[in-house]
Order: structure tokens, then sequence, then C-alpha cells
């Protein structure tokens, strides 16, 4: 296969799997860090079995935000979802843990919390 052939087949496939209906695999756990109701990590879901609330329509949005944005990093950059993840832990430990600020002021959750309070 000479180059031109090999980029065109790269260029179809990357389509085709991008144009795939995927969803996100649902994991259901007994155990799980306390006070956390879901973690997400593509292509996963992982819920907690004790936690309540993750019935609701705005705490599944929330989740599917972040299943798509980390869907969306994996296709589109070089290591996509690891930097995804770093990127997340990092800001994790400077907003939350060393200002102490809530949840929804970390910029990776801001966005989230509003998808979820969508109607």
């Amino acid at each position: 296969m000479d180059f031109l052939s090999q980029l065109f087949f790269v260029f179809i496939v990357r389509e085709y799997n991008h144009n795939m209906k995927s969803e996100p695999k649902h994991i259901y756990l007994t155990i799980f860090p306390p006070g956390k109701t879901a973690i997400t990590i593509h292509p996963y879901i992982f819920w907690s079995k004790k936690q309540k609330g993750w019935e609701s329509a705005s705490f599944i949005k929330h989740e599917m935000y972040h299943w798509n944005e980390q869907k969306e990093w994996k296709e589109d950059k070089i290591f996509g979802l690891s930097r995804w993840l770093a990127v997340y832990c990092a800001q994790w430990f400077w907003f939350n843990l060393i200002k102490h600020l809530p949840p929804d002021k970390h910029p990776m959750e801001a966005s989230a919390y509003e998808a979820g309070r969508q109607k």
C-alpha cells in the first residue's frame, strides 16, 4: 500500500469509528470511594450501589457530559484519555484540596454541573 492509500484507509476507518453510535458501559460496585456516587472513565461509568440519587436525570446528564468529553479527548488528542485524567486530577488537587473550593467550582466539573441542570 502506498502512502496515500494508507492515509485514505486510516481516514475512512477513523470516520467510521467516529460515526458509530457508542454507549457507556455501566458497572455497579458495592465498594466505592466515600462520598462519591459515580466515577466516569471512558468507556465506563462506575456507579455506587450504596449511594442514592444516581437514578435522577440530572445526575445521569452530568456523568454523560464527562463520558462524552472523555470520548472526544480520546479520539482527538494523542494520549487523550490519559491527558484528560491528568488534567482533571491536577485541577482537583489544586481547586478542591488546596483552595478548598466546592466541587462545582472545579473547571472540568462546572460544565458538567451546568449540563446536569439543563432540562
